[in-house]
């Protein structure tokens, strides 16, 4: 039956791919073996919550015949043929209008003992798995099993290019050669239309049509003669499940003070990057459990809460000559305390207030790698 798998279920089947949309149309050609490796990084890269720069990942050879529904034989070829070319492999996409060329990879190792491949993803590629900020039309996302029996990298790159669609149930025109590049393909190759088509359009669709629950459709538009482009259809057959549960509406402020609780809160965090972690929480069954409130008004109000706030503390500090580093209230009690025989007042103020700032600078290095509430690391409300 069609988009039904048979073989034993994986424990990544539901699992979320989920990449910005701006890697999504990137100019790519990554080959099947290579794109299955990413897809089980970017599960990997997500599970941490935040992922810092130049950490590595583990994909082991077990993990990867298990995801693929392939033998522990042909995993550990498909990990050895990834593990090739995966370091030469760039990506091209733009940034406010300048085109910008990446790795996919800076780091790539081969653990012999371990049977399997560490890899360290780059920085552009972490900034557009892991800090999604919440908003759908930002994100394509789709669950790994929906991907996993694919044979074609084609059909893996149309799949991605389309998915982003779905709720408008299809996709504008694709400009040819930029379609072309995106799906892998060089310059010289399949310079025949007619090829093209059967070989990687035709083929692509045929197996996503026949592997998931997806029906993909599309139509060549012309200028005269020539083929200029083309536009695709998608349509999900799989039942639907009729939701019988409301999401939870919050304010700007209700989300920022919530944000702290779920896992992934790192101490620099942006108001941003706290909203789309909320809005991205999802329950045990994988449904969206939170709504922000964006009004403009409510954003205005939560910024004049805050500007109260922080002025209020402000003329607390000067009015008593007093500053919070961390959670260390320093004023004339501390100082006077904590200062040293031979030191001048103002000597151990600035001696103190450096020492401190360092402590906290560690303590906040150390916050970056736990999941609880900022209060409950640093040991206290600040």
């Amino acid at each position: 039956m069609k988009g039904i798998d048979n073989k034993k279920e994986n424990k990544f089947e539901n699992e979320l791919i989920v990449k910005s949309n701006r890697l999504i149309t990137a100019i790519q050609d990554l080959t099947l073996s290579e794109t299955r490796l990413i897809q089980l990084a970017v599960i990997s890269a997500r599970s941490k919550g935040r992922l810092a720069h130049n950490e590595p990942l583990f994909v082991s050879t077990n993990d990867f015949a298990e995801a693929f529904n392939l033998s522990r034989q042909n995993a550990y070829k498909s990990l050895l043929e990834a593990e090739q070319n995966l370091f030469d492999r760039r990506f091209r996409f733009l940034e406010d209008g300048e085109q910008v060329k990446s790795q996919w990879v800076t780091r790539v190792k081969y653990k012999l003992n371990d049977i399997g491949i560490e890899i360290t993803l780059a920085p552009d590629v972490i900034n557009e798995i892991t800090k999604i900020d919440g908003y759908d039309n930002f994100f394509t996302s789709y669950r790994q099993g929906q991907t996993k029996d694919f044979t074609s990298a084609y059909s893996h790159r149309l799949f991605e290019l389309v998915k982003g669609w779905e709720n408008v149930g299809k996709t504008p025109v694709f400009d040819l050669n930029t379609f072309k590049a995106q799906m892998g393909i060089k310059e010289d190759e399949y310079p025949r239309m007619d090829n093209f088509k059967r070989r990687v359009l035709d083929s692509a669709i045929k197996e996503i049509n026949e592997k998931t629950t997806y029906i993909f459709s599309y139509k060549q538009h012309k200028k005269g003669t020539k083929i200029t482009g083309f536009s695709f259809t998608i349509k999900d057959t799989a039942p639907k499940i009729k939701k019988t549960y409301e999401r939870q509406v919050l304010t700007i402020t209700e989300a920022i003070e919530l944000s702290q609780k779920i896992p992934g809160a790192y101490i620099n965090e942006s108001e941003r990057d706290a909203i789309g972690r909320v809005m991205n929480y999802k329950d045990e069954e994988g449904r969206s459990v939170y709504f922000v409130k964006a009004t403009k008004e409510d954003w205005e109000e939560h910024r004049n809460n805050k500007k109260k706030l922080t002025s209020k503390i402000e003329k607390k500090a000067s009015d008593e000559k007093w500053k919070m580093i961390g959670n260390t209230l320093v004023d004339d009690i501390y100082i006077t305390k904590h200062k040293h025989q031979d030191e001048t007042y103002q000597q151990a103020k600035k001696r103190i207030e450096k020492e401190l700032s360092l402590q906290l600078e560690l303590e906040l290095n150390r916050v970056q790698e736990d999941d609880r509430p900022l209060w409950e690391v640093l040991g206290k409300k600040i």
